[in-house]
């Protein structure tokens, strides 16, 4: 499944939550990588992201699960990140909100 968005935000917790809700403001559409739980979130950190998800329902993010597998940049000016399980996500820009090795 193809998602085309504005940004792909790589990392759900609060930070790419914060980031969410600044390009909704925008009008900005967003999609979300998200791998799961951080080893290194505490359960505040949980909580706030938590929260953050329903603050930021008004602007439809699409949610999306897996490791960034691979990120390149097209002769469009625009991004293809593709996941470990498959996706593949086209985008304007990207914002890294977590650890991400791409080695």
């Amino acid at each position: 499944m193809m998602i085309t968005t504005d940004i792909c935000i790589v990392g759900a917790g609060a930070v790419g939550l914060f980031a969410v809700l600044e390009a909704g403001a925008s009008k900005m559409q967003c999609c979300i990588l998200e791998a799961g739980l951080s080893r290194n979130e505490d359960a505040k950190e949980r909580a706030l992201s938590d929260y953050l998800k329903v603050a930021v329902s008004e602007f439809n993010p699409v949610f999306t699960d897996g490791f960034l597998q691979d990120l390149i940049k097209t002769d469009h000016n625009t991004y293809l990140i593709t996941t470990s399980n498959g996706r593949e996500i086209t985008c304007k820009h990207v914002i890294f909100t977590d650890n991400v090795d791409l080695a």
